[in-house]
């Protein structure tokens, strides 16, 4: 097995700290998703004992108290590298497609929705927000990164929980292949989520 170097860029744009998260994923040898070898050790959500999961077939369930998501059963990768690494629940790859789940506090005394807006005004230029749409307690964005001559495209979305838990989903995929490698399994995983 190669070597695996997974990049998770944070200087950009890491929104909610990691409510909605948005990460350059880049290979240290180039700046391809599709080139990635993925590690199968280190902090991953199959040996954090925060996360209670379930697994059938293609899908493994991540389940907490009010939040539950079903998410594919692709290989973990190492999360040592991504910010506030303690909050993530599920970090997997299927070499073209990255899904990050983070399970965050939502800061004292501050509104879900203007903790979420706040976090993409501090963002700036670095993102090209393609659409978004922000709720009292969920968000979705779809945005663009140029990293080099590499476009990367995430599409998140966020729940506000009952335990003030902040819950983000992240997809990322470099932009030419992100229909093709991560829009099926968006829809699959979006429809399972139940936040109570």
């Amino acid at each position: 097995m190669k070597k695996i170097i997974i990049g998770f860029v944070s200087a950009l744009v890491i929104i909610g700290l990691g409510t909605i998260i948005y990460y350059f994923v880049m290979p240290r040898e180039l700046g391809s998703l599709q080139n990635i070898d993925l590690k199968s050790s280190g902090p991953t959500a199959s040996n954090q004992p925060i996360n209670k999961t379930q697994e059938s077939n293609d899908y493994k369930i991540l389940k907490t108290t009010d939040f539950e998501v079903k998410y594919p059963n692709w290989q973990n990768i190492d999360v040592s590298t991504i910010p506030d690494a303690k909050y993530v629940k599920v970090a997997v790859s299927n070499q073209r497609c990255v899904l990050i789940i983070k399970g965050t506090p939502l800061p004292a005394n501050t509104s879900y929705k203007d903790y979420i807006e706040g976090i993409i005004k501090q963002s700036g230029a670095a993102l090209k927000i393609n659409s978004q749409q922000i709720n009292s307690a969920s968000a979705y964005l779809d945005g663009d990164v140029t990293s080099g001559q590499t476009i990367l495209r995430n599409i998140s979305y966020s729940y506000l929980a009952k335990s003030n838990v902040v819950y983000g989903l992240a997809f990322v995929s470099e932009k030419s292949v992100f229909e093709n490698y991560c829009r099926e399994t968006i829809e699959n995983v979006i429809n399972s989520v139940i936040v109570k």
